[in-house]
């Protein structure tokens, strides 16, 4: 049985096959979608009448709250609301702030997410990895939070070079993606200067071991997904063309609110 970031996961592959079949990206009959689904669709649903056809949901909430994500739209903020939409990382690092900082607005500077300290630690490590390590040319996030549920979601999304790829440039690459995955979640740094990347690794421990939530990391034709304090892992081969991701996807589920701990015991 996969874990639900696993199926969400899935999920978006399922309507990807569909589209590369058909060239058809139909949503009619989705009743409801999650961050880890609906950000690896988002550019394809921002094509909609242009280079492919699209059929949105029928359940008019749902079709709304996709049209209300996918818009692309700096960041803009409301107080009360739940959800980040899809917003594009910017190419150059300097301006990750115009991002990044309407996130730690939104969520309060991480006050029911472990607190200030470990919140804005774990966001920034997950940027600065994508900056560092990916040479995309398309980067997202987004997040919800789901108060009734008891957690939130927060995925991030870039076109580039995949974990493995970014190893093999420093000569650390694995026949396995899923394998190399698994190694840059314990510490492979692609930097060639570091024996220990202090990126994925840190946290990894502070969102499963400190938070209690869940990761569930897609690259290249890999996929590994801790949960449970790090004692559940499972790894993924996804051999199927339609399943691998040309770039990589981190999605993170939280306790919502979430206790606070202190960033030095889980990256020291």
């Amino acid at each position: 049985m996969n874990p639900a970031l696993m199926n969400e996961y899935l999920e978006s592959c399922e309507f990807r096959k569909t589209v590369e079949r058909s060239g058809v990206l139909d949503l009619r009959n989705l009743k409801w979608i999650y961050p880890t689904t609906l950000l690896p669709l988002g550019s394809m649903i921002r094509l909609a009448g242009k280079n492919l056809e699209y059929h949105p949901p029928e359940k008019k909430d749902v079709k709304d709250y996709i049209d209300h994500m996918v818009q692309m739209k700096p960041i803009a903020y409301s107080p009360g609301r739940t959800y980040i939409p899809i917003a594009l990382l910017p190419r150059n690092s300097i301006h990750a702030n115009e991002v990044v900082n309407p996130i730690f607005i939104f969520h309060s500077n991480g006050e029911n997410y472990g607190g200030e300290g470990a919140f804005k630690y774990f966001i920034w490590e997950l940027v600065n990895n994508i900056y560092e390590h990916s040479e995309f040319s398309e980067s997202m996030v987004m997040a919800q939070r789901y108060e009734k549920k008891g957690f939130a979601e927060i995925a991030f999304l870039d076109n580039g070079i995949t974990i493995n790829g970014s190893l093999k440039r420093a000569g650390k690459g694995l026949d396995d993606d899923f394998e190399a995955i698994s190694k840059a979640m314990e510490g492979l740094s692609a930097k060639k200067d570091q024996g220990r990347g202090y990126g994925l690794w840190s946290t990894t421990r502070l969102c499963i071991e400190g938070l209690g939530g869940n990761m569930l990391i897609v690259s290249g034709a890999g996929a590994v997904y801790y949960g449970e304090a790090r004692q559940l892992r499972k790894k993924y081969k996804l051999s199927q063309e339609y399943l691998r991701l040309d770039g990589t996807l981190i999605s993170i589920r939280i306790p919502y609110p979430a206790k606070k701990v202190e960033v030095n015991e889980y990256v020291s």
